[in-house]
């Protein structure tokens, strides 16, 4: 199973699945069950992907505002429109009214930002999507070379990218139209480097084709450069997992995710989280509901 974190500065929620894909992020995201939506949004994504004109059609007299469960999806992916589509091919469709549920705001408020690394299964998810920094120079770090002055071009080029990371949080605390050009003017610089080395050079334009993304914080200054909350947040379920080693039941699973969920929360609101247990069971109800709280704060 994969457990999937989010959270921000007031809560932390941790969701596990039994797959790690678009829909399942979705559901992490909503926490609650997998909710799809056929709109024109959803219609147009996959014309644009999977260029089948009847399937477009079948779908386009679908549309609804209506979300629709797993099951339901999975009716209308078993008619006849979709004899002889391949599963990936219908997974385009899962992914589609996947992200069309989870930006309609029918299932919860509209998820303004997403920040996180580049796994595959947050692509599109959010239009205002921050890629992680830190997961972004590590991959420099990460890079497979073999002879030392090969291993002397990864060092200086990593260390350009830290010094224009410092650059990066200088500017997060005086966001100005100037630090908006120098950073830009930096990033293509840093990414337009020749070293001759064919893995780092790849890996540079790659870093390139990811500008708008890695770059998002220059239009939202409130966007952090890197995931490490959430990061630092999931470790605590690492170590729970290690500590237990596995669950031996679903709703052990799900009692691993509520409490874990819960006492993390607690934690960050500066509530007690024994004292928030002792309430609850008793019934008193004398501590608001944490999510009154958080939305109080946020």
């Amino acid at each position: 199973a994969y457990t999937f974190g989010v959270s921000n500065k007031y809560f932390t929620q941790y969701t596990t699945s039994f797959e790690k894909n678009r829909w399942s992020a979705v559901s992490a995201l909503l926490y609650r069950e997998q909710q799809f939506l056929i709109d024109q949004d959803a219609v147009n994504f996959v014309a644009k992907k999977l260029r089948k004109p009847y399937v477009t059609v079948f779908l386009k007299e679908l549309e609804s505002d209506e979300l629709l469960t797993r099951d339901d999806l999975e009716q209308v992916l078993c008619g006849s429109a979709f004899e002889g589509i391949t599963k990936r091919q219908k997974d385009i469709v899962r992914t589609a009214c996947a992200i069309s549920a989870v930006n309609s705001g029918g299932a919860g408020p509209p998820i303004r930002f997403l920040v996180s690394d580049e796994g595959t299964n947050f692509v599109d998810l959010i239009k205002n999507h921050q890629l992680c920094w830190v997961h972004e120079i590590r991959n420099y770090k990460l890079t497979e070379v073999y002879k030392s002055f090969e291993f002397k071009v990864v060092d200086e080029l990593v260390d350009t990218w830290q010094c224009f990371y410092k650059q990066m949080k200088n500017y997060l605390n005086n966001p100005t139209a100037i630090g908006r050009a120098e950073i830009r003017g930096e990033f293509d610089r840093i990414t337009s480097i020749k070293t001759g080395i064919k893995k780092l050079d790849q890996q540079l334009a790659r870093t390139r084709k990811k500008m708008d993304k890695l770059l998002l914080f220059l239009k939202y200054p409130q966007l952090p450069l890197h995931n490490n909350l959430c990061e630092n947040d999931l470790r605590e379920r690492v170590i729970k997992r290690k500590i237990s080693l596995q669950n031996r039941s679903i709703q052990g699973l799900r009692a691993w995710d509520l409490m874990l969920s819960l006492s993390s929360t607690c934690r960050k609101l500066e509530l007690s989280f024994w004292r928030y247990l002792e309430d609850r069971i008793s019934k008193r109800e004398a501590i608001p509901y944490l999510g009154k709280v958080v939305r109080s704060l946020s």
